[in-house]
């Protein structure tokens, strides 16, 4: 596995509804398009003030986390980046409370790193079949 890390070349200020994190990950994609060439390179950006701590394209490959989201549950950011990059390997979200998860929120608010059985199987059985 490669860490490859572009920093300081995404501008989002055309996104006319700025703290929108729909909008903004869509401006990523496009913006960005050029930096996901292969099955396996996943594009997180981050941006300041958003309406969600993150959010991401289930099975897809691009996330974007919020530095400082507008509510008031702010995240740390590593289960921002865990959570949100789970989705893109087709991690579902689990609600405010359900099992001890990071795609659960309030354990994810918590920083909890662990996935439960069924995310484990979900997001390694994408990760692997990507070799298959």
């Amino acid at each position: 596995m490669y860490d490859v890390w572009y920093l300081g070349f995404w501008d989002a200020s055309d996104v006319s509804d700025s703290d929108n994190t729909s909008q903004v990950l869509d401006d990523l994609a496009k913006d960005c398009s050029w930096a996901q060439n292969a099955d396996n390179e996943i594009v997180f950006g981050w941006a300041d003030d958003l309406d969600h701590n993150g959010m991401a394209y289930s099975n897809g490959f691009y996330a974007v986390g919020s530095e400082n989201p507008t509510h008031p549950f702010d995240w740390p950011e590593k289960s921002v980046v865990q959570h949100e990059i789970s989705h893109n390997f087709n991690a579902p979200d689990h609600g405010y409370f359900g099992p001890y998860c990071i795609m659960t929120y309030f354990y994810a608010y918590l920083g909890v790193d662990k996935w439960c059985s069924d995310c484990w199987n979900t997001v390694f059985g994408n990760i692997w079949g990507l070799w298959e």
